[in-house]
C-alpha cells in the first residue's frame, strides 16, 4: 500500500498500480473477498454472435461495463497447462498477484514464463501507443487536465492476449480477465471476445470513516480488495475528526486521549 497524501485523510493506492511494492504484497484468498464481485461472472459461459454488446444484452457480468466489447463465437478452455507469460521484467510483480487471484478463482496453479505465447496462454504486455477512446480527466501538479493515457485491451482468442498503456491499465485489464471467466461442467473458459477499455476518470475511490465508526484491520483490507475488483484507486481512510484522532502520534502522544 502506497499513502499518497496525508492531511486529516489518508489514501491508500492499490498495489497492484503500483510496481514497486506489488511483489512485497500478500495476496488474500479471493474465494471470499472477491465473491461478490466475480460470482456472478462465473455463473456460465453462454456465448453471444459477434458484434458488439452492452452489459443489457449480455451474458457477461463485467462490473464496471467495459467502454467497448466485442463477442466472438466459441470459447477458449482454461486448463493447467496454460502459462502466464510476459516478457516485461516490469509486469512480473503483476504477473504473481494475478496468478494467486487466477489460483483461487478457478483452482488454477499456473506457471510464470517468458517468450512467445503459446496456445491456451495468457499474455501481459505494455503498449505506450495504447489510447483511450475518449479523454480521461485526471489531476497533475494540482491543474486539472485531460489525456487519453490508461487504455488496455484483451482479446481472448486461441490464446489471451492483455495489452495496456501502463502497469495500473494492464492491472485493471486483469481484472476485467477475472470476472469474464465462466464456468463450463468440465472446468472453465473464457468467451472469444475483444474488450478495450480505460477508466472514466484518473483519480476513483472510496471512503472509510475510521474516526467515528469502529473498522477492525482485516476489514480494511478486505476493502483494498473490494476496491481491486472494482477497479477502485484509491482507499481514503478518515482518520481524524473533531471526535477523534486515531493516528498515532510519537511526537504528540497524547493526541486522542482527551476526546
Amino acid at each position: 500500500m502506497i499513502i499518497v497524501s496525508v492531511s486529516n485523510e489518508m489514501f491508500l493506492e492499490h498495489p497492484n498500480t503500483h510496481p514497486a511494492t506489488a511483489a512485497h504484497i500478500r495476496v488474500p484468498k479471493l474465494k471470499h473477498l472477491m465473491h461478490a464481485a466475480l460470482a456472478a461472472g462465473l455463473a456460465g459461459a453462454s456465448l453471444a454472435p459477434a458484434a458488439p454488446v452492452t452489459s443489457g444484452d449480455s451474458s457477461l457480468n463485467l462490473i464496471p461495463w467495459p467502454k467497448a466489447v466485442q463477442m466472438g463465437t466459441g470459447g477458449l478452455a482454461l486448463t493447467a497447462t496454460a502459462r502466464i507469460v510476459t516478457a516485461d521484467p516490469r509486469l512480473l510483480p503483476l504477473a504473481v498477484i494475478f496468478k494467486a487471484e487466477l489460483l483461487a478463482v478457478t483452482g488454477l496453479d499456473l506457471k510464470i514464463a517468458s517468450g512467445p505465447l503459446a496456445a491456451g496462454d495468457i499474455g501481459l504486455a505494455l503498449n505506450p501507443a495504447l489510447q483511450a477512446g475518449e479523454e480521461i480527466l485526471r489531476v497533475k501538479a494540482r491543474v486539472v487536465e485531460r489525456t487519453r493515457e490508461g487504455a488496455y485491451r484483451l482479446t481472448v482468442g486461441t490464446q489471451v492476449k492483455l495489452e495496456g498503456f501502463d502497469y495500473r491499465a494492464v492491472a485493471e485489464g486483469t481484472t476485467t480477465l477475472l470476472q469474464a471467466i465462466g464456468r463450463r461442467s468440465n472446468g472453465f473458459a473464457l468467451p472469444v471476445l475483444t474488450i478495450d477499455d480505460w477508466p472514466h476518470a484518473d483519480y476513483t475511490g472510496a471512503m472509510v470513516d475510521t474516526a467515528r465508526q469502529d473498522n477492525p484491520l482485516i476489514h480494511l483490507k478486505q476493502m483494498i480488495d473490494v476496491c481491486r475488483a472494482y477497479k477502485v484507486r484509491y482507499l481514503q481512510l478518515h482518520l481524524t475528526d473533531d471526535q477523534a484522532w486515531t493516528f498515532p502520534s510519537t511526537a504528540f502522544p497524547k493526541l486522542g486521549t482527551l476526546n
